[in-house]
């Protein structure tokens, strides 16, 4: 009984091909890694290397249109403070090496800029004051400011100054604003105006 089963399933077999058909081979598609786009601008002390760097997939541009800020410290200059502001990451110079030496934009995270010194001056750490204004804006947003004293008495130029308080959020007024700086104990002086916008804490106080 069994042979005359094999011999019927041989048969319809070659009556209507059922043989089982050869595999299929699967085409498969590369598509090229992604590539980063980073807008690079950097503090006085990098603006040397900034220029001379030519690395597919990233730009020199100005702090405004930047995606990482490179710096060697912290510094109370207008384009460090702009950065902290828009809570772009900062990077040492160490992640221009590293992308020219790759010849292409790497992720920044291995490179965040470690200012030990910087940070005890200040009383804050840095990455803090990153994550503060990427959560809740930059720190004096929705305020007016205005100042009650000249240039001879300001940390940078007037005109830097009032740049700083509107990369952080405010408007400036001629006469009367929720915050004035100057010197006297009822005004907000220009080095805690400093302090607050870069560590992102209003309620942050000179040591």
């Amino acid at each position: 009984m069994a042979h005359c089963v094999e011999r019927l399933r041989s048969k319809l077999g070659e009556s209507l091909n059922l043989e089982e058909p050869a595999p299929k081979r699967l085409r498969t598609c590369t598509f090229p890694s992604p590539t980063l786009d980073v807008r690079v601008a950097g503090a006085q002390d990098c603006e040397r290397r900034l220029r001379s760097l030519q690395v597919p997939g990233m730009t020199v541009t100005s702090t405004t249109t930047a995606s990482v800020f490179v710096a060697s410290s912290i510094q109370l200059s207008l384009d460090f403070l702009r950065a902290v502001c828009r809570g772009l990451p900062i990077v040492d110079p160490t992640y221009l090496d590293a992308c020219a030496s790759r010849q292409e934009a790497l992720p920044v995270d291995d490179f965040l800029l470690t200012d030990v010194q910087g940070e005890l001056l200040w009383g804050f750490a840095l990455q803090d004051a990153r994550e503060r204004a990427l959560e809740r804006g930059p720190v004096l947003s929705g305020r007016s400011v205005a100042f009650a004293l000249d240039d001879s008495q300001l940390p940078m130029p007037m005109q830097e100054l009032r740049d700083v308080v509107v990369a952080a959020g405010a408007s400036v007024e001629a006469d009367v604003g929720d915050l004035i700086v100057g010197y006297g104990p009822e005004f907000l002086s220009p080095s805690r105006l400093l302090g607050i916008v870069l560590t992102q804490r209003l309620d942050w106080a000179c040591s």
